[in-house]
């Protein structure tokens, strides 16, 4: 936790400041929230800018360890990206190489895409019903995945161009 606090720190001096502490019925304010997620604890939390966690959920990442490397590695990215967009994902599909061919709804509700140097398909996404108790877990193909409830809450917090910290895994 020691690393997430630190990385909070940064985050927080490079925000604007804002007003307020975290209180019993506090509504936080999204445009200085910030997400940080760690690999190795399989886990995405929201920080607000007071780096209070606001949210936090179960991911599944990439099946591979390490720093994503090239398009089909496995491996989640770490580093700090912004959010690009955020995006109903419903009708997407996408091919699981399991004979099945395209997938509808394989991205589950919503797809929140980051901007990740030479990957544009990098997000925070839901899957399908089938693939829920991949989470927490390493199941995906780079990307983060949630539960569907989850990834629709999680919108309620996140805009366009917030911050994305991803913490590498312990192990290389």
């Amino acid at each position: 936790m020691r690393i997430i606090s630190l990385i909070a720190t940064l985050l927080i001096t490079s925000l604007s400041a804002g007003q307020g502490m975290a209180q019993s019925g506090y509504k936080p304010q999204t445009d200085r929230n910030f997400i940080v997620i760690n690999k190795a604890e399989q886990k995405l939390r929201v920080f607000d800018k007071e780096a209070y966690v606001i949210a936090e959920y179960d991911v599944a990442v990439g099946t591979n360890y390490g720093d994503k490397k090239s398009i089909g590695d496995c491996r989640t990215p770490e580093g700090v990206f912004t959010i690009k967009s955020i995006e109903a994902s419903q009708d997407y599909h996408y091919d699981f190489k399991d004979g099945r061919g395209l997938v509808k709804g394989a991205y589950g509700p919503r797809f929140i895409r980051l901007t990740v140097p030479g990957n544009n398909s990098i997000g925070i996404h839901g899957t399908l019903p089938e693939h829920q108790s991949s989470i927490p877990g390493r199941a995906s193909h780079g990307c983060i995945r949630m539960k569907n409830n989850d990834v629709l809450e999680l919108c309620r917090y996140v805009h366009k161009g917030m911050k994305v910290v991803i913490i590498p895994d312990l192990l290389r």
